[in-house]
């Protein structure tokens, strides 16, 4: 009598073991779509950390290019570092909004509000920007402003623009 419970434990004991089993793996196959995002997490996650840490943190100071009534003007602006190359921190100090020394010199940007920078990479003299949706239809001129300021920073280059990834003419 005391084997058959015996054996009646262990063959439970077994299902519910291949059970778990089972139940691990299939969380495991569900939440692989998910992996990219906890990724970004962990990247925002990150962000927070280094801008938390205050005074800690490296700031970098950009020359831009604006717009004027007679045809451009550069401009130098501070951003913080976050560990990001000077391709990215060059154009996130362009997409900020002008400052007041800015609008009182004259200087606006066509760039539009809210426009964020989805990519950059160089190749060769040649660099290519990925911007946000809010570029569709932007004057040519918000365009010229960023390739002046790609130019001040890394000398004569090339440059194709990208709106949420399709290559633009502009």
């Amino acid at each position: 009598m005391a084997d058959d419970k015996d054996s009646k434990r262990i063959r439970y004991n077994r299902i519910i073991l291949l059970l778990l089993i089972a139940y691990t793996a299939i969380m495991l196959v569900l939440s692989i779509p998910r992996i990219p995002q906890i990724l970004d997490m962990y990247r925002v996650k990150e962000h927070i950390d280094l801008y938390l840490m205050g005074d800690e943190m490296e700031t970098g100071t950009f020359t831009v290019v604006l717009s004027t009534a007679s045809g451009y003007a550069e401009s130098e602006r501070s951003i913080e570092r976050i560990g990001r190359d000077d391709l990215h921190l060059a154009i996130e100090a362009l997409l900020l909004d002008e400052s007041e020394e800015e609008l009182a010199s004259g200087m606006i940007s066509y760039i539009p509000e809210g426009t964020r920078l989805r990519g950059i990479s160089a190749s060769e003299g040649h660099i290519f920007v990925d911007l946000s949706k809010e570029m569709k239809g932007a004057d040519s001129r918000a365009f010229e402003e960023i390739r002046r300021t790609l130019v001040n920073l890394e000398g004569p280059v090339s440059v194709s623009f990208l709106i949420e990834g399709r290559p633009v003419s502009v």
